[in-house]
């Protein structure tokens, strides 16, 4: 995960990368139920990251960091959310 998230630390980055560590990738939307969801990617990101955008497996978010940020997007919905949140 050091490809997409250079510049971010926190509780949900921890949670989202220990999510990946343990193989468990899927995600359920709280708003609509799908599990075509894909991680929120901010910070500068590598080229590797951005041929992973364009295979549509994350969402670039933004180098703006804020802390209130999404961490997941519902590719069935278009709704954002946050995995600490839920919301």
């Amino acid at each position: 995960m050091d490809i997409f998230f250079k510049a971010v630390s926190g509780p949900s980055v921890r949670m989202r990368e220990d999510l990946y560590a343990r193989g468990t990738k899927t995600m359920k939307c709280p708003e609509c139920g799908s599990e075509n969801v894909i991680p929120i990617a901010y910070g500068y990101p590598s080229e590797e990251a951005w041929k992973e955008v364009g295979k549509g497996l994350v969402k670039f978010g933004g180098c703006t960091i804020t802390g209130n940020d999404p961490d997941y997007f519902c590719r069935d919905c278009f709704h954002e959310f946050d995995l600490v949140r839920g919301n």
